[in-house]
């Protein structure tokens, strides 16, 4: 690439396709008239470089059409629970997966591995699925039903939470279930992430002792 020195005279600037800029002020004007003309030439570079820059590559406006290019559309976003370290592909998670396309033995291999240490707990997954048919998924805390079971040591709520009762918490528990779920609720306070994992503790016949 050459590059070649314009001036600017007569509002004009002469470059020729592929040469960098370098634009000088008038050698005709008078000195507070050049600079004002350096203010000018700076303004139009910038402007310049977002259209026609010596390297391509680097203008904004092609860094944003590359951006634009590389990003791939999503064709399917999907929610599932699975047993952590048991997916298998029996209903729902089979037909959702085929349904979308993706290479299901792969996945479940990837999401047995990954959660296999949370053993007993639900895991819910999002799984997001591309138009060339890659995808990504993120695991999200245990259901907060089951981690409120393991924190009462019970194995299922009550059948009737108004009437009946499967075990109680206390405090301190609940304050534990709350923060492991936290980063899944609406919240990042621990106290209303508390009254939150309370009500669900409530529904299932468990009652939170102070």
């Amino acid at each position: 690439m050459k590059t070649r020195k314009c001036e600017n005279d007569q509002d004009s600037l002469h470059c020729g396709p592929g040469d960098a800029m370098e634009v000088l002020p008038s050698k005709t004007a008078a000195p507070d008239q050049r600079a004002r003309q350096f203010v000018d030439i700076r303004r139009l570079l910038k402007v310049f470089s977002w259209f026609c820059p010596g390297d391509a590559s680097l203008s904004p406006l092609a860094k944003n059409q590359k951006r634009f290019a590389m990003a791939k559309k999503i064709t399917a976003n999907i929610k599932l629970n699975i047993p952590a370290g048991k997916g298998t592909p029996a209903p729902p998670v089979g037909p959702a997966l085929g349904q979308a396309g993706i290479n299901m033995m792969e996945f479940l291999k990837k999401f047995n591995e990954t959660t296999a240490p949370n053993m007993g707990f639900v895991m819910p997954v999002e799984i997001t699925v591309f138009e060339d048919r890659s995808y990504t998924f993120k695991i999200n805390q245990p259901l907060v039903t089951d981690l409120i079971k393991r924190a009462a040591g019970i194995e299922r709520g009550a059948a009737n939470a108004k009437t009946d009762k499967a075990g109680f918490l206390t405090k301190e528990k609940l304050r534990e279930v709350a923060k492991q779920k936290m980063a899944d609720l609406n919240t990042n306070d621990e106290e209303m992430a508390m009254r939150i994992v309370a009500g669900s503790a409530r529904s299932m016949g468990v009652r939170v002792e102070d």
